[in-house]
């Protein structure tokens, strides 16, 4: 199993448009892909069209609640599954801020790898017009500039990590 986190601390900086797309090419090329929605605002799980106010979140995983594996929701999208995350989930970093060393608990394994990617993304209005329309870009508009950038972005990510020997873009 590959993780594949996309963090950065600034807003607005495409995370999330980033990590749904780069999902959804990822489990459209065959690999069997799980999404977790990690912002309280929930923007990842909207943009694929969950629920996430009537769904299990990633808050009650993290709270001891349910087990990781009740969270697991289909996407309708084949190979591709998500955990949602709604508001709930910034009471849960409140919580841990109380606890002292809780600032290592999520640092457990996340590794920088040293991989670069040359792929751009570059700006296309199929991606928010996809994001409003609840649909990965590589869905709503398959012939985007956006959809091309994700899938070349994809296909990069699997060469490097050898777990493919189909070519690039």
């Amino acid at each position: 199993m590959i993780t594949i986190s996309i963090v950065n601390q600034k807003g607005g900086c495409s995370k999330t448009s980033t990590a749904v797309n780069l999902s959804s090419v990822l489990a459209e090329k065959g690999h069997k892909t799980l999404l977790i929605d990690m912002d309280p605002q929930g923007n990842a799980s909207s943009s694929l069209g969950i629920d996430n106010f009537n769904s299990p979140t990633i808050y009650e995983v993290l709270h001891g609640e349910i087990p990781i594996d009740s969270a697991v929701l289909e996407t309708g999208i084949v190979n591709l599954y998500m955990i949602a995350s709604n508001i709930l989930t910034a009471k849960l970093e409140r919580e841990m801020s109380r606890n002292s060393g809780s600032e290592e608990n999520l640092s457990e394994d996340l590794k920088p790898t040293g991989l670069a990617f040359d792929t751009i993304i570059r700006v296309s209005q199929a991606i928010p017009k996809a994001q409003a329309n609840k649909q990965p870009v590589n869905i709503y508009q398959e012939n985007s500039r956006g959809s091309h950038d994700y899938k070349c972005l994809a296909n990069e990510i699997i060469n490097k990590l050898g777990k493919d020997e189909r070519r690039g873009c």
